[in-house]
């Protein structure tokens, strides 16, 4: 790279490492964005949540910190499984799991 940008006879190479760069910077510009977009959902998602929903009853807490770690360990695995390579959670995104094993998002055993 060094001699590309200090060798002036070559500039053929230089417009194609500096178009190149170009291209690089424009994606990782909308990379930013689309990272900004997803954080704002979700703390937007978040205090949706915490503004709709009432704190558990005193006397059910034991058992909704069970069905909460049901669920929790549900939405991990899912997770886990949609990071494979050439995975995706979209289509579980509205129904939760498709291929019926284990639990879906909700705690209860399918």
């Amino acid at each position: 790279m060094r001699r590309v940008f200090l060798d002036e006879k070559d500039e053929a190479v230089a417009d194609t490492v500096k178009m190149r760069l170009d291209r690089l910077e424009k994606r990782e510009v909308v990379r930013e964005r689309e990272i900004a977009i997803v954080k704002e959902m979700l703390l937007l998602f978040i205090r949706v949540w915490l503004e709709h929903t009432p704190p558990p009853l005193e006397e059910t807490l034991d058992a909704t910190h069970a069905v909460a770690e049901r669920r929790f360990q549900s939405f991990l695995e899912l997770l886990a499984e949609s990071m494979a390579p050439g995975h995706t959670l979209f289509p579980y995104a509205a129904h939760g799991r498709r291929d019926g094993a284990g639990a879906d998002l909700n705690g209860a055993a399918e």
